[in-house]
């Protein structure tokens, strides 16, 4: 699979990033990793493209339309309108979408939907008008045309179907056309996101939220299911045994309500201490942990920096879980990282043959003065670099020559 952004924020013109089952996001701030995962949220959203909710749920916040189309290149020549799709083979139906955006108020309205030779035209006659044109068109000729009502593109589009199927015949052509975008679900969704920041640790939880929270805030309740089938998801139990941060996880029920107040304990040893009380590593790393037990392998999961506050050792035991995981998963696992520790391991696990270098994506984002450009790093199967581009090596270069020189500039 492959994500087409054109004139997203810091994307400047068309970019096909390449999607693979263990995809690793790499590169300085603001060089355009997170927008590809609120891109990836969006086209695997339920209502894509006739909504744009998703790139504005937590974690993601891109913003109005000024915000999310490119500022590139500056001045009148600013792009009117961005896009959003995908290009998919392996016989997937259908194997390439595109949605265009324009300004409706401020806010990103679709105008256009490409799939194949068929074109999906909507347009809002006037901002201050709850009044929706909308066209479908197959090679050049119009085979739907009619007016429709909505505060919103995705309620005018359900008023156009409903519209559509009030007609007592409708040509074949037509209905296959219709059938094919209603609703469009992008190759493999949907996804889970979690966010780069997890909530913190609770010496208890009196209020256990069952809904999935990008922050982890239903921790207390996916564990209490998870702990009570049995004995320790193997994820849990590897990477804790891997990572040398725990032997296991428990929780603690304080009364005998489903109502009352729980505790997460953490095992170290032949010690239960409460999560509170542990380096502060393991709260973050209990949701990443459990997301890979609790959803579908169909499920796409889009992580922001998962290493966040652990240790060398932990982080490369988490990134022997990602490839041993993208293996066994059907949709990918896309990960945001600023660790070397996360992609020195997988190149690892390559070489161990954990898993495939042709199922690793290593994408390196370099920002330049007309927009950033999306790098695929290419790996053989021992995991070695083959030719990097010359910011990715002279970005890591740097960081080496300034610690091996560290002591020189002190004296």
């Amino acid at each position: 699979m492959k994500l087409i952004l054109e004139n997203v924020r810091c994307f400047a013109g068309r970019h096909e990033v390449p999607i693979r089952p263990l995809t690793l996001l790499i590169g300085e701030n603001s060089s355009g990793k997170t927008t590809v995962l609120a891109s990836l949220a969006a086209v695997t959203n339920d209502w894509f493209p006739f909504s744009t909710d998703a790139i504005h749920e937590a974690p993601y916040q891109l913003g109005a339309f000024d915000t999310i189309v490119s500022s590139f290149p500056r001045g009148a020549d600013r792009p009117t309108q961005f896009a959003i799709g995908w290009h998919c083979e392996d016989g997937y139906e259908p194997a390439d979408a595109l949605a265009t955006y324009v300004s409706d108020g401020g806010y990103p309205a679709l105008e256009t939907l490409a799939i194949g030779d068929v074109r999906v035209h909507m347009r809002r006659r006037s901002p201050k008008e709850d009044v929706w044109d909308c066209e479908v068109t197959e090679l050049g000729s119009v085979i739907v045309q009619c007016s429709t009502r909505g505060g919103s593109a995705i309620e005018a589009w359900r008023d156009f179907r409903l519209h559509i199927a009030s007609r007592e015949r409708l040509p074949r052509t037509t209905a296959e056309a219709l059938v094919r975008i209603s609703p469009l679900t992008a190759p493999l969704a949907p996804s889970k996101s979690v966010a780069p920041l997890r909530t913190k640790p609770q010496r208890t939880y009196d209020v256990i939220r069952q809904e999935y929270d990008p922050e982890g805030r239903h921790l207390p309740h996916a564990l209490k299911s998870l702990l009570g089938r049995g004995s320790q998801p193997l994820p849990v139990a590897e990477f804790g045994t891997d990572s040398g941060l725990f032997n296991g996880v428990e929780v603690r029920q304080l009364g005998d309500s489903a109502l009352d107040p729980v505790q997460i304990l953490v095992r170290l040893g032949d010690q239960k201490i409460n999560l509170a009380d542990v380096g502060y590593g393991v709260s973050q790393v209990l949701p990443i942990l459990v997301e890979f037990v609790e959803t579908r392998s169909d499920v796409m999961l889009l992580m922001q920096q998962p290493e966040v506050h652990l240790h060398p050792r932990a982080q490369a035991a988490l990134s022997s879980l990602f490839a041993t995981a993208a293996t066994q998963r059907r949709a990918p696992l896309v990960v945001e990282t600023h660790s070397d520790h996360i992609v020195d391991r997988v190149r690892l696990e390559i070489a161990n043959g954990t898993i495939a270098y042709t199922d690793v994506a290593l994408l390196w984002f370099e920002r330049t003065a007309t927009g950033t450009n999306v790098h695929e790093i290419q790996l053989d199967r021992y995991g070695t670099v083959l030719d990097p581009p010359d910011g990715y090596r002279a970005f890591f270069l740097e960081e080496e020559y300034a610690l091996l020189t560290r002591a020189s500039v002190r004296a």
